[in-house]
């Protein structure tokens, strides 16, 4: 039992370190490169947070929406994408929609959770998954998700926008060896504007 708690406390702590320190990492610079706005679009929606959140034209790269979800096969770097997307999801809200920084909530989805629950929810997402991303199509989410190299990332990009997806933006372990975590900080202050 020992050793269980142990390993559970050391998982834990390695989450929140990494949470904390990506935070730290990408605050000033994320902060000096933002500057746009969010723009609202009610979908019936009473009080609250509202139904949908839309990218404000050509300022970010990334489709801006109210759950941003991250998926991958495990091993491919699926942790730190997610820390990443909730650093800068969060960073973005601070810097554009201050009031709504305090409704993010980070979420690990296992198997058979489904993805309804972000439809009935006055809050706003970063879910880490490892399962399907078909279950959030209608969800109102964003995904980011990864692969293992180039030509894999692109078709992953492709098929899920054919399905309907918003695609931000697929990682491979490719480019992450090319260009590391600063490169990586470059790309997501690129894409949230």
């Amino acid at each position: 039992k020992s050793k269980k708690a142990t390993l559970a406390f050391l998982a834990a702590y390695a989450t929140i370190a990494s949470f904390v320190l990506s935070y730290f990492a990408v605050r000033d610079i994320i902060a000096t490169s933002m500057s746009t706005s969010f723009r609202y679009e009610e979908s019936g929606s009473k009080g609250g947070i509202r139904s949908e959140i839309i990218s404000p034209g050509k300022q970010t790269l990334f489709p801006i929406r109210k759950h941003m979800v991250t998926h991958g096969h495990p091993r491919t770097a699926t942790t730190l994408l997610f820390n990443m997307v909730a650093v800068t999801y969060f960073l973005y809200l601070q810097q554009n929609e201050p009031d709504l920084a305090p409704a993010l909530n980070v979420k690990f989805r296992r198997r058979g959770e489904g993805g309804k629950f972000l439809r009935h929810v006055n809050s706003l997402h970063v879910v880490k998954t490892h399962s399907s991303v078909d279950e959030f199509l209608n969800c109102n989410a964003t995904i980011f998700t990864t692969a293992m190299d180039r030509k894999e990332a692109a078709k992953i990009s492709e098929r899920l926008s054919q399905e309907g997806h918003a695609v931000a933006f697929v990682q491979d372990m490719e480019s992450l060896k090319e260009i590391g975590i600063p490169g990586l900080v470059r790309t997501y202050i690129k894409g949230f504007g």
